[in-house]
Order: C-alpha cells, then sequence, then structure tokens
C-alpha cells in the first residue's frame, strides 16, 4: 500500500538510529538513589573524529552544508545531535542527516513525497554511519531503530470540529466519560482530551502513538505524533536497518490510512 496525498498533514518524518558508545567514551553522572547512567561524552576528541569522518561521506552524496548544533567545548549530551547536514537549496532542502554521540537520524519536511523517494536517502545515510562510525564493544549493533511520523490536522482538515469530535467523528476513538467527571462539566463545552498510547506490535516492535491539540507553523492543529521503535539491539548492517524502517513504515502508513479515511478525499488522494 503506497498511497500519497497531495494535501497530506505531514509536518516531518525522522528515522532515527541509537548506539551504545564505548565506555571509555563516556562520563558517568551519578543520580540520588539512582544507578550510575552516562549521560555525556568524554572522549570528544573521538567524537569529533567521527563527525568529520560522517560530513566528509556525506558531503560527497551532496550534503555540502554542514550547522554545528553544540558549540565547540561545551558537552555532548549522550544521543543528543551535535551536527546537521542539509543539501543546497538548488538541490533538495528538505531532507538532511543529524549526528551526534550515539545517534543518527535523518529528517524529511515537506515537500516530503513518499517513502519511496526519502526511503534511498535514509539507506545512503545508514551506509555513511555504517563506513565513519568506529567499531568496538556494543558499538557492533545498534540499541534502537526506529521511525517517527509527525502530522499536524489544519482548519482544512478538521473542518471547524473540535479535538473531541475529530476523536469520535474522524479517527473513531470513542470516549465514555463517567458521571463523576461529566456532572460538573461546563454546558454546552466540549472536553478535550488528549491520547498517549503505547501498542507491542507483532513484529517485536512497539507503536507509540500520542494525539493533542498543538500549534504547528502559528496556526492552531491536531497533532498525531506516531513512532514505531524496536525493543531490542539490532544487527548494525544496511539490510537490517532497511527491513526494520520498511516494516515500521508499512505499519504507520496502514494505521494513517485506517483512521483518517473520513477525511481521505479532504487529503486529496493522489493517483
Amino acid at each position: 500500500m503506497n498511497a500519497t496525498f497531495e494535501n497530506a498533514p505531514l509536518v516531518e518524518i525522522i528515522a532515527e538510529i541509537r548506539w551504545n558508545p564505548q565506555p571509555s567514551h563516556l562520563q558517568v553522572a551519578m543520580g540520588h538513589g539512582t544507578a550510575a547512567t552516562p549521560v555525556m561524552a568524554l572522549n570528544t576528541n573521538s567524537f569529533e573524529e567521527f563527525f568529520m569522518r560522517f560530513g566528509g561521506e556525506v558531503y560527497q552524496q551532496g550534503f555540502e552544508l554542514s550547522e554545528r548544533l553544540v558549540p565547540a567545548g561545551f558537552p555532548m549530551m549522550l544521543f543528543q545531535p551535535v551536527y546537521r547536514y542539509r543539501k543546497a537549496a538548488r538541490e533538495d532542502a528538505s531532507v538532511l542527516y543529524q549526528v551526534g554521540a550515539g545517534i543518527f537520524s535523518a529528517n524529511a519536511i515537506p515537500p516530503y513525497r513518499s517513502w519511496d523517494t526519502f526511503s534511498p536517502t535514509v539507506e545512503a545515510g545508514v551506509l555513511a554511519l555504517l563506513k565513519t562510525r568506529s567499531h568496538g564493544g556494543g558499538e557492533a549493533v545498534f540499541s534502537s531503530v526506529s521511525l517517527r511520523y509527525i502530522d499536524a490536522f489544519g482548519p482544512d482538515l478538521t473542518e471547524g470540529r473540535d479535538i473531541w469530535s475529530f476523536f469520535r467523528d474522524v479517527l473513531g476513538i470513542k470516549l465514555d466519560l463517567p458521571a463523576g467527571l461529566t456532572d460538573h462539566a461546563q454546558p454546552g463545552e466540549s472536553p478535550k482530551p488528549s491520547l498517549q498510547l503505547v501498542l507491542p506490535l507483532e513484529n517485536k516492535m512497539t507503536m507509540s502513538v500520542g494525539i493533542g491539540d498543538g500549534m504547528v507553523n502559528n496556526e492552531p492543529a491536531i497533532v498525531m505524533d506516531t513512532t514505531v521503535a524496536t525493543t531490542a539491539d539490532l544487527h548494525a548492517s544496511r539490510e537490517s536497518v532497511m527491513d526494520t524502517l520498511n516494516s515500521a513504515r508499512d505499519v504507520i502508513h496502514r494505521m494513517f490510512i485506517d483512521l483518517t479515511r473520513p477525511i481521505s478525499s479532504l487529503m486529496k488522494p493522489k493517483a
């Protein structure tokens, strides 16, 4: 199923990989009454070398623009992007890569076209990561691979519905509130629900869905944030990563098509 829409509500898609850097590269922070947790990069030279190797590799793919997100000399938090790499606007400014201590992501923003057109960029980034990342200890595997879609349903798609009506009439999510709540409600005013749901999947992944009121581009919207992620370590290879991301995309796509069927015509399906 590869349905695409001219008026899709997509805000951003993020394919993300995480791994546990070698212990010698980490500083351990002790919490009060909690186990020690590595939170900060210690061997900055090692990470800086990785960022330069990765930047040089993706430069050859056209990602000629780099932006440092964490100032030089500042601590690098684990799983926090430090560098962002983009193509020149004359090519495709809608895709970018990010890397940090133990994290890589490929991001796409409008005019996002389809997974079929974005996935080769993801795959090229994965290959660059595998080629330039140091391999030792826990770095032989990826601790998490995830795919995240952020959708925002603006006024053109909600047709004046508030979030209570959107839950019920569009998404098919029916909430039955007890009298202990409704007895105190203002007459004529609808509740404002938000949803946080974690759903175990058959393929040993989990789907996390969050739906609620939000603001996108300074306009009110109903935001749906969906992530499908692995629940166990994954072999660090192009095949295993792309198979996982393709499976995650299929689940998210089928869920989206099923939930938004009542407003499918408003999203203008492409032939």
